[in-house]
């Protein structure tokens, strides 16, 4: 049986509890509980040494968000002077971008898709991010081809931080998420399931906070529930059509 009890780390001045085994031999139960004492400041450190990792992660994402060059892609950073040229002009003329930008904060997300590239989708979505950074908005932008890879490390909890990770993207004012679908879903090796159980359990929880996220991408939503299994694909998509605005964007602006 295992015997409990509390103890003061006498390094860091933590209390723990902490279990020992005892079998019956006094001398043996003595020496065990002389390890699991000396084992007490490791424990400690390691706790500590966790959440200051996630602190710190914490810290970084903030520092991105609050600073608009971190936050936002090089090519992107000067979206908002884009819009006053000519090219801009003749793309302001598609109804699909107009009703991007016609956007604003609210509870429900925006998906802006379409099969074509150049047709203004991201460059769309930065203008409203820069808009909302300007307002003071929390917003952490990450690819969906960079949540697929932390979704395996959430599942083997394998990173420090990587909770406080997942938490920060449930919890910001704003998330975008750029090339939705561009990570493959149910794949072989694990990487989509997890990707899929990771942005299923994202989406649910922004929606339930009632906090808009952002998608890009170049499948349409059929395209998407076939990507997905069979017990989530149905969901998801039914999720965006109920608390997403969609608006598809191609070369005539239909």
């Amino acid at each position: 049986m295992n015997n409990p009890f509390t103890i003061e780390c006498q390094v860091c001045g933590q209390n723990l509890e902490l279990e020992y085994p005892q079998t019956g031999d006094a001398g043996m139960d003595r020496l065990l509980l002389k390890v699991a004492k000396g084992c007490v400041h490791d424990r400690c450190f390691n706790e500590r040494r966790h959440a200051n990792d996630e602190a710190q992660e914490v810290e970084r994402i903030t520092a991105r968000s609050q600073a608009w060059p971190l936050l936002c892609e090089p090519y992107y950073q000067n979206c908002t002077e884009w819009i006053k040229t000519g090219e801009a002009m003749g793309k302001l003329n598609m109804p699909s971008v107009r009703q991007a930008l016609e956007w604003q904060y609210n509870p429900k997300g925006l998906l802006l898709h379409g099969k074509q590239s150049g047709t203004g989708k991201t460059t769309s979505m930065w203008c409203i991010m820069h808009r909302e950074f300007i307002a003071g908005r929390f917003i952490v932008k990450v690819s969906h081809t960079e949540l697929a890879k932390k979704a395996i490390k959430i599942s083997f909890k394998s990173e420090p931080g990587i909770f406080r990770w997942a938490h920060t993207l449930k919890t910001s004012d704003i998330l975008f998420i750029d090339d939705l679908g561009k990570a493959r879903f149910k794949s072989a090796d694990g990487e989509g399931r997890a990707s899929e159980e990771f942005l299923f359990d994202i989406l649910d929880a922004r929606i339930n906070a009632k906090l808009p996220t952002m998608f890009t991408c170049n499948m349409t939503g059929e395209e998407l529930k076939r990507s997905m299994s069979s017990d989530r694909g149905p969901g998801f998509t039914r999720r965006i059509r109920d608390f997403f605005v969609s608006i598809k964007f191609d070369m005539l602006g239909k």
